[in-house]
This record gives C-alpha cells, structure tokens and sequence, in this order.
C-alpha cells in the first residue's frame, strides 16, 4: 500500500514568527520523560476529542535526536476498551481505538515529516498538543509545510497530464490579451485561443462575470494522457505573467505509478509530499518511517535546502528554560494561532 507523507519544518517561534535557538529534540525528550516518569499526562481534550502521546520509536543506535512520535485521536463508538494502566504504549491495537498519524523528526536535519490518515491529529492539532505543555512560554512550537516549486517544464517531463483547468480575469482587457496572443501563436493553438476568447467576450457581456474557468480533461478514462507537448506547448502561449490569466491548474502523474499530483502553474508553491509504501499497523509503520526518513529526505532535497536554509537563519538567541506543566492545558488555544502558514 502507498500513502503519502508531508515534510515540515519544526521550531519554536515568538508571536512575530522569530525562529529561536530552543533545541525542539531536548524538548520532545523532556516531555517523554515526564510522561514516563507519570509527571505529566499523556492525553488532553481538544474539541471534545481525547489525543494522545505514545512512546517515540527511535533508531537501533539509540540516538535521541530523531524519533518517530505517534499522535492519536480516541475512536467515538469503538467497541473496544483502552488498557487504562499504560495508555502511553502503543500496542497493534491502538489501531483499533486511535486515529493515529506519526510524526519523525531529527535535529540535524531540522526537517519532520508526517503521515496524512483520515481522522487523525493534523500538524495544526500536534501543535496544540505540544504547546499545552508550555503554557507559560514566550516561544511555541510551530509545524510549518515545506513547498516545492512546480513549473512549465516540471508538467512537460511528467509521464501522464489528466486535466487542465484555466482561471480567467475578465475584469482585465480581454481584446488586447487575445489580440497579442493569437498573433504570435501557430494555427492549431490560434484556433482554440480564438474560442476561449469568443466564450470569454460574450460570458463578460451577457453576465457581467469577472471570472471565468475552463476545464480540459479526460474524465473517468485513468488509462489515457492529454497530449502533454501540446500541453506544454499551449501553457507556454497563455503566458501566466499577464494579469489577465489568474491560475492554470494541472492535474498530472510525473511517473505513471505515482499518485495524482495538482499543480498551480501561477502560485507555483504546492505542498512537499512524497509517497510511503507499507502494509501494517502504525506501530510497525512507525518503523518503516524511521528506516526510510533519510532517503525521503535525500530524494527531495533541492526542494527542502533553500527554504530550510532561509527559515532558519539568524535564529533569536533564549536564554528561557522551558517548564513543562504537570496539567497540560488548552485554555485559550494556541496563542500565535493554529492556522498552517508556509515558511
């Protein structure tokens, strides 16, 4: 079975989104402790759900600077009943009780990466989770996506193209974007710019509308690809630049085994995912994860090198022990927000 995994960055920040120096493996090691030790629970409520913390998985060497952390909502009318003397093992069949998603990370990397089950806590509820164990700090933990850039050329090297979808602004000079298009364009997208900008023109004039989306595609028909040199060929004429044109989304395989990828062509940034192939519970999935991690990491470097190298130059320094509560707390939320925010 594939599913996807999502890579991130991990740090703590001030309300104006400073990264700092606090070392975020010291603290996940800390909280561990604490639970361990039964200091701290390792279950709060959020939104009326229980979430959990279970024992980190780490690697044979014992390195306490990567881990693979499973995070788990509590399954509602789930026949089964949960071990109350140790809820923070996972067992195989915490599966049976728990939406679990698992979250890796190493500090040398300073990269996590999380698996995307249904049901299960997102990074903006394992941000929650972890910063209700600090409430009194300056700095919070913030899980942040990593994008990849996709261009033209990224959808001319792909194996398959299934549908493009075209976002116009009909607010813009619709004769003067056609005009200089059509001229400079060979005969076969010259015919099929003429009928965009006849539906355009007569959409704007008897709907008064300011936007206006196209769709091609080849439906229910999996097996098939668009010519994608045409594609290429047609994305290049509509020039993305022009104001005119607000996105050009694609929906492609870049390998023919991979799982359907969408592409915004103007707001180029799509969120870094890469494929995971396993069969087994989340306990045994968690390990899969700590042996594959590297080489997820390593296949995507380029993509990861540039914005991790920007996000976390030039950190604050702090001098700030963190205290972690014996009663964790989700009074008043996450203070900086909960929304997802690209680095």
């Amino acid at each position: 079975m594939t599913r996807k995994v999502q890579f991130y960055t991990i740090a703590f920040e001030n309300e104006d989104r400073q990264v700092c120096d606090l070392s975020v493996s010291d603290y996940l090691n800390r909280l561990e402790n604490e639970i361990i030790s039964k200091k701290t629970s390792s279950s709060i409520h959020i939104s009326d759900k229980k979430m959990n913390i279970f024992k980190y998985n780490r690697p044979i060497s014992g390195a306490r600077d990567e881990m693979v952390i499973p995070f788990g909502f509590m399954k509602s009318n789930t026949p089964y009943v949960e071990d109350q003397s140790d809820d923070f093992i996972a067992t195989p069949s915490t599966d049976k009780l728990y939406d679990v998603n698992l979250l890796y990370y190493n500090e040398k990397d300073k990269i996590a990466i999380l698996t995307l089950f249904k049901g299960a806590p997102s990074s903006k509820r394992i941000c929650e989770f972890l910063n209700s164990y600090i409430p009194d700090s300056e700095f919070k933990i913030k899980i942040r996506p990593l994008f990849n850039h996709t261009s033209i050329d990224t959808i001319r090297c792909s194996e398959e193209v299934k549908s493009i979808e075209l976002s116009l602004n009909l607010d813009e000079d619709i004769e003067y974007y056609f005009n200089s298009k059509i001229k400079q364009t060979e005969a076969a997208h010259s015919t099929m710019l003429q009928g965009i900008e006849l539906m355009s023109k007569s959409s704007k004039g008897l709907l008064d509308n300011s936007n206006f989306k196209i769709s091609l595609g080849l439906g229910r028909n999996g097996k098939k690809t668009m010519n994608i040199d045409n594609v290429y060929e047609l994305l290049n004429v509509l020039d993305i630049d022009d104001d005119f044109v607000k996105e050009i989304t694609v929906k492609y395989k870049y390998r023919k085994e991979d799982e359907l990828s969408i592409a915004r062509i103007k707001n180029a940034d799509i969120e870094l995912k890469a494929n995971l192939n396993y069969d087994s519970t989340s306990v045994e999935l968690s390990t899969i994860l700590l042996e594959k991690a590297s080489e997820l990491i390593e296949s995507n470097l380029d993509a990861i090198l540039e914005r991790k190298r920007n996000y976390y130059k030039n950190p604050l320094l702090s001098n700030e022990p963190l205290t972690i509560s014996n009663l964790p707390s989700l009074t008043g939320g996450d203070k900086f927000g909960n929304e997802e925010q690209p680095i």
